[in-house]
């Protein structure tokens, strides 16, 4: 999952950067000469590097200065990047990629090897990289990474130049979905060596092979200029790309209304303002904000009926419409809106939407089962909340609805970030807030982490059921099907264990210029694709 700098709910304006921006006048000047489009960023740039891109900021900036076998198009599904074409057998467990005529940014030829090499080098335990596991349906690449196979044992090889064939552990009809990821981009091995050190710091002795190359990254300003060597550099607009790196959402803002800006984000701070603005864009972003409850032994939460006691006892709406006010919406389920369904159906819409409602009453009741199932006359004296200070709000809010409702007594504790993961991996808490973004557009992106065997179950759930469906609904190739079974596990998660809390989806809002033309956001991988967009003054 991607990483995100949350856009706070309190902004401070700093005068010091506006000054920083430069002159206006001048600004201008140098639009009108080469075709530039400038960005407020409030997201953190910290690599450059396929292996190690887990932040959202980089996830940005890979998604513009490389390109793998597809990429996400307009209307966000997957189509064809290098990979001019795709084989696909019909038992769906091996992928021919034929890759078309491409080069890197020195005028060197992609080839297979590349794809091979770099994917390989995702699986290698030493590179260390937290994305390595989803790079596990290829065959022997789990087996590889834990030491257990060899690489050539592998399930990707570079036929030749031109052809990479991918062999699959079991059936995938999503497969594609995956390779749009930093995971699956191309990596030269000559340059490997200049990417582990500070690539960003000298991004002229790097390669790339997106639309546009890295020319600078420094503390307040990141440019990137045209590709002219990319595949398809004919229908690349823009000539620069300049991403004002920003500390608050205001200054932002005051450089978009003072014309130094053509693109801000904004949050629940100027929502009213801007609300009727038809600069104002609303953004889907595949994120989904939630609270696991601890399900081990020694907790008062261990009990189902208490867990679906405090899912019933908060009103998400207030969240997302008093509180956060950012064009979030409250959610009743795990899988976000943006996630796809049947054809042309979203998930939601292809399934049960509401698996949870607010109802006080209810809440009431099922509190007075767990209460009798535990053997208790009543609550213990507290329970712990623990989360970010990004999310401290939010947990206000919760925790007065359950002392209303339930008459619970939460305590909101909110570690340093490392002693957050520490506490929810030792299982130091009743109840925590966490997101989760899609890494590719399929409700098993949520539903997997559940799954007993992977690393991201704070909650302590283990079910062997649920982890056998689960791997029954990757290896399903009927669409229908597996859509019904990544139903019920959602419906069992959510709705029949309660092992988590849903709150909110996560959108976001964002001021544009009604010059500026094709501007695409995604609400998996990058935020945004800025290969198709024109500036018309």
């Amino acid at each position: 999952m991607k990483r995100w700098k949350l856009l706070l709910l309190c902004t401070t304006i700093s005068s010091l950067l506006l000054t920083a921006c430069g002159n206006k006048g001048s600004n201008e000047s140098a639009i009108q000469q080469k075709k530039v489009l400038r960005i407020a960023e409030t997201e953190e740039f910290t690599s450059i590097d396929p292996a190690t891109v887990v932040d959202g900021g980089s996830f940005i900036l890979a998604n513009h200065v490389y390109e793998g076998l597809m990429r996400l198009n307009q209307d966000k599904k997957p189509v064809s990047g290098i990979a001019k074409d795709v084989k696909v057998s019909s038992d769906k467990r091996v992928y021919t990629f034929i890759l078309r005529d491409a080069k890197w940014s020195d005028g060197k030829p992609i080839t297979a090897k590349d794809f091979e090499f770099g994917w390989k080098r995702m699986m290698k335990p030493e590179t260390k990289s937290e994305y390595a596991y989803i790079l596990f349906p290829i065959d022997k690449a789990e087996d590889f990474y834990r030491g257990k196979a060899k690489e050539n044992e592998v399930g990707v090889k570079a036929i030749n130049d031109q052809t990479l064939e991918v062999r699959l552990k079991a059936p995938m009809i999503n497969f594609l979905d995956y390779t749009i990821l930093p995971a699956f981009l191309p990596q030269r091995e000559d340059m490997i060596d200049k990417l582990k050190q500070d690539a960003l710091g000298h991004p002229d002795k790097i390669v790339y092979s997106g639309p546009f190359i890295l020319k600078s990254a420094g503390q307040t300003k990141i440019v990137l200029t045209k590709n002219e060597k990319y595949w398809d550099a004919k229908n690349v607009n823009l000539d620069q790309i300049d991403l004002n790196l920003l500390k608050d959402v205001s200054t932002g803002v005051n450089l978009y209304n003072s014309g130094q800006v053509d693109i801000a984000p904004i949050n629940n701070v100027f929502i009213n303002k801007y609300k009727s603005s038809p600069d104002l864009v609303k953004a889907e972003r595949a994120t989904s904000i939630y609270m696991p409850m601890n399900v081990r032994s020694n907790r008062f939460t261990q009990n189902s009926n208490i867990r679906k006691a405090i899912t019933h006892a908060y009103d998400r709406a207030v969240i997302a419409e008093k509180v956060l006010r950012d064009g979030s919406l409250p959610a009743y389920a795990l899988v976000h809106p943006a996630i796809a369904g049947l054809e042309n159906q979203s998930f939601r819409d292809a399934t049960k939407k509401e698996l949870v409602t607010y109802d006080a009453a209810k809440a009431k009741e099922y509190l007075q089962k767990g209460l009798q199932e535990l053997g208790m006359s009543k609550p213990p004296e507290k329970l712990t909340l623990i989360t970010s200070n990004a999310y401290k709000d939010i947990a206000s809010v919760i925790k007065e609805q359950l002392r209303v409702n339930l008459g619970l007594n939460i305590e909101i504790e909110t570690p340093a970030p490392k002693a957050l993961d520490d506490r929810r991996e030792r299982g130091d808490f009743d109840l925590t807030i966490s997101a989760w973004g899609a890494d590719y557009n399929d409700a098993m992106a949520y539903l997997e982490l559940w799954n007993t065997h992977e690393n991201k179950n704070s909650a302590g759930f283990k079910n062997e059921d649920f982890n056998k469906q689960v791997v029954q609904a990757r290896q399903e190739t009927d669409v229908k099907k597996r859509m019904e079974m990544l139903s019920q596990l959602e419906k069992m998660l959510v709705e029949d264990q309660a092992v988590l809390a849903p709150i909110y989806y996560r959108y976001s809002v964002l001021l544009k210029k009604p010059y500026v033309k094709d501007y695409y956001t995604h609400p998996i991988g990058a935020d945004y694709s800025l290969r198709w967009t024109k500036l018309e003054k």
